[in-house]
C-alpha cells in the first residue's frame, strides 16, 4: 500500500487545539450503531468538546450549525446518553469513553485485495438510518 502524501502543499497539520475520534469508534462498530443524527450530534460534541470531553454549546446554537429540528436534536441526545456515550447536565454535555460493545465479528472486513474506495462524510451519513 503506498502511503506517500498526495499533495504535500496541503497536508493536515495540527495546530493548536484539535478534536479527536478514537479509531474504535469505527472498528469496533459504533458507527454502525448510530443513527444519521446521532452521528452527526456526537461528531459535533467531539470537535466543540474541552479535553475532558465536555461541550456548553446551547440547545440553538446546535440547532442553527447542524441544520437539525429541535425534536431531531433531542432524540438523538436521549438516545446517545441511553445507549452510554454521553451525559448530559443542563446545556453541559460530556462525551464519555467509548463503551464496551458485545463481542462478536468484526463490525466490517476489508479484503486487501480489493481498491479502496473514498467516500464523503455526506456518502457515509447518507447510507445510515433515521
Amino acid at each position: 500500500m503506498d502511503k506517500s502524501i498526495i499533495d504535500v502543499q496541503r497536508r493536515r497539520k495540527i495546530q493548536g487545539s484539535f478534536a479527536f475520534i478514537e479509531h474504535r469508534f469505527i472498528r469496533e462498530g459504533h458507527l454502525l450503531r448510530l443513527s444519521k443524527n446521532e452521528i452527526l450530534l456526537y461528531f459535533f460534541f467531539a470537535l466543540v468538546s474541552d479535553s475532558n470531553g465536555i461541550s456548553f454549546y446551547g440547545v440553538n446554537k446546535i440547532l442553527r450549525f447542524l441544520k437539525l429540528k429541535e425534536d431531531e436534536y433531542f432524540s438523538a441526545l436521549s438516545s446517545l446518553e441511553q445507549k452510554d456515550y454521553i451525559k448530559t447536565q443542563g446545556n453541559k454535555v460530556q462525551l464519555l469513553s467509548l463503551p464496551e460493545l458485545r463481542k462478536g465479528p468484526p463490525a466490517f472486513k476489508i479484503k486487501q485485495s480489493r481498491l479502496y474506495k473514498t467516500i464523503s462524510i455526506g456518502e457515509l451519513l447518507g447510507k445510515g438510518e433515521n
